[in-house]
């Protein structure tokens, strides 16, 4: 065998260390570039190229697709009294934490609308209703949102859906918020 077998050698800052071969070698020698009988102990990631740009974790400013949101609305929506179309305002109940950072904190402002209104009826069926947020309001600017309706459907046929005001509605995302 060449060389002693617990020398270490210098590699990009940590160490290389040689592993002790098995007994029984048939008096052959390993050669010791490219050997499968070292193991790293350290070393030292290499630095980029001038003009690369490296990224180090998630992106914090990005919130994703699927992104739960919850907010509170800030006065009653019923299908009796709204329309389609018809816009209300809420507050974020909890915050919308990316990466370990808070994106969107509680109580930012979130505007919305009526999407679907269907009063009930006894020959019409169960009244329900949908809404959907359009936008928020963070730091003096405005984002544009997408998101999954929140449908409610009435429990008997001619009484209408009653959503008071302070009820908390559950939206999803549906496309990424770039902040």
């Amino acid at each position: 065998m060449r060389g002693n077998l617990n020398k270490n050698r210098e590699f990009l800052g940590g160490t290389v260390q040689n592993l002790p071969q098995p007994a029984a070698t048939g008096g052959r020698s390993y050669p010791e570039a490219g050997s499968a009988n070292r193991r790293v102990l350290f070393a030292l990631p290499a630095r980029p190229l001038s003009g690369s740009i490296v990224a180090y974790g998630p992106d914090t400013r990005t919130v994703l697709a699927g992104t739960v949101l919850n907010v509170r609305l800030d006065r009653a929506l019923d299908t009796a009294r709204n329309h389609v179309g018809d816009g209300f305002y809420g507050v974020l109940e909890t915050p919308v934490v990316v990466a370990g950072r808070v994106a969107i904190p509680k109580g930012a402002g979130f505007r919305g609308r009526i999407a679907t209104v269907r009063p009930g009826g006894f020959l019409k069926g169960k009244a329900s209703l949908a809404v959907i947020l359009d936008s928020f309001e963070l730091r003096n600017k405005t984002y544009a949102v997408a998101t999954s309706p929140h449908a409610v459907a009435g429990a008997k046929g001619w009484r209408p859906v009653h959503l008071p005001g302070g009820y908390i509605l559950r939206f999803s995302l549906s496309d990424s918020v770039r902040l």
